[in-house]
C-alpha cells in the first residue's frame, strides 16, 4: 500500500482549486477511504495551520481525527536525518507554514520521498 503525509498547502489546493468537494465528491470520497486505512495522514500542525481560517475545509478536517499525528521527538529526530541527507528539500530561508517545516518530512523514517512539497512516503507506526 502507498501511503502519503500532506501539508497544508496540499489539503487547500486539492479543496479550493484542484478538487473542489461540490465538484469532485468522488475524489473526498476516495481521501475519506485513505484516512480510514491510514494511507494519508498530516501533521496536526496542518490542523493547526487550517483553523487560522475557521471555514468549510477547517470543519471537514476537524471532523477527521484519524488524518493528524503528532509531531514527536521520533518524527523530529527523523526530519533531522532527512535533512541532514536532502539539504535542499526545504528552504528554511524562505516563509514557511509549520507543517512545512516541521511535519511535511515524515516520510523520513523510510528515507524515501515522494513528490516532496506535497505528499511523502511514509513508514510512520500509525499507517503500517
Amino acid at each position: 500500500m502507498t501511503e502519503y503525509c500532506l501539508d497544508t498547502s496540499g489539503i487547500i489546493d486539492a479543496w479550493v482549486r484542484s478538487y473542489p468537494q461540490d465538484a469532485f465528491p468522488t475524489f473526498w470520497t476516495n481521501v475519506d477511504c485513505m484516512i480510514g486505512n491510514g494511507s494519508l495522514i498530516c501533521p496536526d500542525e496542518v490542523l493547526n495551520e487550517l483553523e487560522k481560517q475557521a471555514d468549510d475545509l477547517h470543519e471537514w478536517a476537524k471532523q477527521r481525527p484519524a488524518l493528524f499525528y503528532p509531531i514527536d521527538e521520533e518524527l523530529q529526530l527523523a526530519v533531522q536525518r532527512v535533512l541532514g541527507e536532502f539539504p535542499r528539500l526545504v528552504d528554511t530561508k524562505r516563509f514557511r507554514h509549520q507543517a512545512d517545516v516541521r511535519g511535511q518530512d515524515k516520510v523520513s523514517t523510510s528515507g524515501q520521498v515522494r513528490y516532496p512539497s506535497v505528499a511523502m512516503k511514509s513508514t510512520h507506526p500509525r499507517m503500517r
